[in-house]
């Protein structure tokens, strides 16, 4: 009995020990549900969170390449003043549509009419956007903003000073039961310097489905394995509502949740009661796997942030995480001296439309490893735009040391690369600008460098340029100075001066160079090296261009003397699809022999675009044009294009002879050079002559043919009449560059 009592004492003592370690299993089970729940809904608001910030980034993104496109002096030229239909459907059905992809896209004139549409198989017609009430309130809307704006400019202003997100919309729209978004932006100049219209603007409009292409470039910036849109909530999916302008739903992103615990645990709950062990297995198993998602999550969290705030080909800081980041270096002051670099990249489209944007964005790639090597430490890097990177350095001794670093970075930065088998030599330029005495803030120190920058590419200096106050008088006058340049020609300002080319010793004239000038009304004489980077930067220079052939041809055939003339030409003239037929009509209007004619180009205007330039020079050399290889000895081009092209003559630079630089290692490479001319049957030309002791050398040397002060100095037409217009009517007739 005491047996049976005592058995039946430890079995109910057992029992009780089950039935305590089942409800303790219970229980337990019971918490861990409950943290399991509580963990997978936090899970899943993250998810929602970053889907959202990732689709609210994405519309401005499309915004921001629209800007591209809307925002720009040629766009308002061709749009509001002059509307050119071939010149929309390049920029708008060709460039945009292989640049920034979408399903449809169409220009809104200001009363409303569809001026130019361009749509794809999924978006045959645009009337549904037209007639939509809340795309047109958001035309409406930037209308007025435009309106408004443009009531608070100074009278006779060129510039548009008002803010382009208040001049563009982007909102989710249905289409025939298809969603879509829909972003508008008003065609405003760019960066300015022309009359604005007091029409109200024309309106890009862009359509993008969503759907999967559209869909899978979203993914691209999410940790989901899938992402899709759904007219209505999902099952058992995550979900991020698209709502419109007025807050009306219009669908719905949804994806597999990235954490399913609860699934499985729900599974399994039957088998608990059979299987205690088994359920506490799973139950432990199921919370190791949603600490695991948790980390991942987290993990991709912060790499989505990291990705959002860093340049993906640099990994430079984007612009508003480097001014964060500035800001905090700024806060507690440097030790030593500071500084803030601001680079760019000249005539980056080009290398773009020649090579192709995969050589492009090689080429930035290759420019940040450059900055990174150079500036390993002690530096925040950022990339501001496409061509343009900002360099925040600290704990250097004094300003001049910042100064040396950026020259030798520059060094770096220009010299020559080869992407894919093809020479690029990129040219870059910077601003500087001091902390504390340039501005105290990364802003004010970001606006002082990008003066001194833009100061730097106008006085055309070739490696950078430290901020100056007075720079901000620079840049009014600049603007000035190219709203003056569009009307110079054709208000008689522009004028030809031409320098003798002399044989050597004799000092024959053998040719002239032609020389542009301008008077300026009220400035005088602007020298060239002061409005030719104003004319370049702005897109003048192949009508300036044309008229300096049309003028030099025009004196060339009217002057009693036997030489010709030579003219310099640059790559958007010479490259510019007709160039050769002005100079052929030119020469046939006033009856001058092609011969009689030099075209001159620099050696780094052979690394662009090869084959057209070897096309043009074909083109011209067929009529008799003569072609002279300027500033040799200054660019990157291997001696090999010498081969490519055929060149008469040989100029050699004036920098040869300069002060210090007149050496005797200089003297030895110049006479190479010569040499060089000579056995490749090209006459040679050398520039910038002004003592004696030069021009006895060049005679020793084997030069036969020189250009500078010690002869003499451009002269106008009537100067140059005045002084070889009798004495060389008797000198038999050569060709402009001599043979």
């Amino acid at each position: 009995m005491r047996e049976r009592l005592s058995w039946l004492s430890q079995s109910r003592s057992v029992e009780l020990i089950v039935l305590f370690c089942f409800a303790a299993l219970i229980v337990a089970f019971g918490v861990v549900f409950t943290l399991i729940w509580d963990a997978e809904e936090r899970a899943s608001r993250r998810e929602i969170a970053s889907v959202q910030r990732v689709f609210e980034s994405h519309k401005y993104a499309l915004l921001n390449e629209m800007e591209r496109y809307a925002a720009s002096n040629a766009a308002y030229i061709n749009i509001e003043y002059d509307f050119s239909g071939p010149w929309v459907k390049n920029r708008f059905a060709d460039d945009m549509a292989e640049e920034f992809p979408h399903s449809g896209a169409f220009l809104l004139s200001p009363d409303d009419q569809v001026a130019f549409e361009h749509t794809t198989a999924e978006v045959s017609d645009v009337a549904p956007v037209l007639t939509n009430p809340m795309f047109q309130a958001a035309v409406a809307e930037i209308r007025t903003n435009f309106r408004e704006l443009r009531a608070l400019m100074p009278q006779g202003s060129g510039n548009f000073s008002g803010k382009l997100d208040q001049l563009s919309d982007i909102q989710a729209l249905t289409i025939k039961e298809q969603v879509a978004l829909v972003g508008s932006f008003a065609i405003v100049p760019d960066p300015g310097g022309i009359p604005i219209s007091e029409n109200m603007p024309y309106v890009l409009v862009t359509i993008h489905l969503l759907d999967r292409p559209h869909l899978d470039r979203i993914l691209q910036n999410l940790s989901l394995a899938h992402l899709e849109f759904s007219p209505t909530p999902g099952d058992r999916w995550a979900e991020f509502p698209i709502l419109g302008a007025d807050d009306s739903v219009k669908g719905y992103l949804t994806w597999p949740p990235m954490s399913r615990s609860m699934i499985i645990l729900l599974t399994s709950a039957p088998v608990l009661l059979l299987f205690v062990g088994l359920i506490v297995a799973l139950a432990t198993i199921a919370i190791l796997r949603n600490a695991r998602a948790q980390n991942k999550l987290k993990a991709l969290v912060q790499k989505s942030l990291h990705d959002a705030q860093h340049d993906s080909l640099t990994g430079f800081a984007e612009r508003k995480h480097f001014y964060e980041r500035a800001a905090d270096a700024l806060d507690n002051p440097p030790s030593g001296a500071a500084a803030l670099i601001y680079c760019d990249i000249d005539r980056f489209k080009h290398i773009n439309d020649t090579w192709g944007h995969a050589a492009g964005d090689e080429v930035i790639k290759v420019l940040s490893s450059r900055i990174n090597t150079r500036f390993a430490t002690n530096r925040i890097a950022g990339r501001v735009g496409g061509d343009e990177f900002v360099i925040l350095v600290t704990g250097y001794e004094d300003a001049t040391e910042i100064e040396t670093a950026t020259r030798d970075l520059l060094s770096s930065l220009n010299q020559p690369l080869t992407i894919g088998g093809k020479p690029i030599a990129p040219q870059c330029r910077a601003g500087v600008a001091h902390f504390p005495d340039h501005g105290q803030s990364a802003k004010e120190l970001m606006h002082a460098a990008d003066v001194a920058l833009r100061h730097c590419k106008t006085t055309a200096q070739r490696d950078f340029a430290v901020f100056d106050p007075a720079m901000d008088d620079g840049l009014i006058e600049n603007r000035e100075l190219r709203s003056d340049l569009q009307t110079a020609a054709q208000d008689g300002q522009l004028e030809l001066y031409y320098q003798p080319i002399l044989r050597n010793p004799d000092a024959t004239p053998t040719g002239v160079e032609a020389l542009l000038r301008w008077n300026h009304p009220t400035r005088g004489l602007v020298p060239p090296d002061r409005f030719l980077p104003l004319a370049e930067a702005s897109g003048l220079m192949p009508d300036i261009g044309k008229w300096v052939v049309q003028n030099a041809i025009k004196d060339a055939a009217e002057w009693p003397m036997a030489f010709g003339v030579s003219i310099n030409v640059n790559s958007s003239q010479l490259l510019h699809p007709e160039f050769a037929q002005d100079v052929e009509n030119a020469l046939a209007t006033h009856g001058l022999p092609a011969e009689k004619l030099t075209v001159e180009i620099t050696e780094s205007q052979i690394l662009d675009r090869i084959e057209d330039t070897q096309t043009v020079q074909q083109t011209l050399n067929n009529l008799g044009v003569r072609f002279a290889l300027d500033d040799f000895g200054t660019g990157y081009s291997s001696l090999s294009y010498l081969h490519l092209f055929e060149f008469h003559s040989l100029k050699i630079d004036k920098s040869f002879l300069v002060g210090h630089n007149f050496t005797d290692n200089t003297k030895g490479l110049l006479t190479t050079m010569i040499n060089i001319g000579q056995v490749l049957s090209m006459s040679v030309v050398v520039e910038g002559v002004e003592t004696e002791a030069q021009r006895a050398f060049l005679r020793h040397s084997g030069c036969d043919f020189l250009q500078g002060f010690l002869f003499a100095r451009p002269l106008p037409l009537s100067d140059l009449l005045a002084a070889y217009g009798q004495s060389d009517m008797a000198t038999p007739r050569v060709s402009v560059t001599p043979e």
